[in-house]
């Protein structure tokens, strides 16, 4: 992320360490004239949680943390910001936009449906969600919806850019979301794939044709 960082009051440090390494991440990736296709990929609505929002990297030391519409536009210009970066170096660029996430940790729920006797101590106890279907509903958190919309509207009008959606290969409607396919478990928490997690996701996408263009020919480029 160009220009911005993710600030946690608790470890106000390691934004800095975020900036610093993304941005030396960034040149290696431009100057290399061997990548000609970048994925942007990340937990993008981290950037407006309320546990850790976006701030620019000047002030990532500060003890106050901006609106969450704030850190959303922060959010975009950032990501448009790196994008136009990428494309003056000649890259194509593809952004990820995440992959749904739950309210529980699916991994806790496959062991409890597995273990009889923890089973049985989760139906005593009035667990809502002691059974394992394989799906669920997806945590519908106002800082998903806000952080998609960044995403589009930084690549807006800019060419040699991809957006794709991840949520379409676990969700067949806005409340069937798998974390399981048969016997392999495609989460490992609440908001983070395994790898065959992974190779679900992106069974069905296949890299862009690369574009015949020079430096010279995108807008911009140095």
């Amino acid at each position: 992320m160009t220009g911005a960082t993710v600030y946690d009051p608790k470890q106000q440090i390691v934004g800095a360490w975020c900036s610093q390494f993304n941005s030396q991440a960034l040149s290696v990736i431009e100057n290399d004239q061997s990548i000609q296709i970048v994925i942007l990929s990340g937990f993008w609505e981290m950037y407006l949680s309320a546990r850790a929002v976006g701030l620019t990297a000047d002030s990532a030391h500060e003890h106050t943390m901006p609106a969450p519409d704030a850190s959303r536009q922060l959010l975009e210009r950032s990501l448009r910001a790196t994008i136009q970066s990428l494309r003056a170096a000649g890259k194509q660029v593809i952004v990820f936009e995440d992959v749904p996430d739950f309210a529980f940790d699916p991994v806790s729920r496959v062991r409890t449906a597995s273990i009889p006797a923890r089973h049985a101590l989760e139906a005593m106890l009035g667990a809502v969600d002691a059974t394992d279907p394989g799906f669920a509903s997806p945590d519908m958190i106002s800082e998903t919806a806000m952080a998609n919309s960044a995403i589009e509207q930084a690549a807006a009008g800019l060419q040699g850019v991809t957006i794709y959606d991840l949520r379409p290969e676990f969700c067949s409607s806005a409340l069937h979301c798998v974390y399981r396919d048969g016997e392999r478990l495609l989460y490992f928490d609440k908001n983070h794939v395994t790898p065959d997690g992974s190779r679900y996701a992106l069974r069905d996408f296949r890299l862009p044709a690369l574009a015949r263009e020079s430096k010279e020919q995108v807008p911009g480029a140095l």
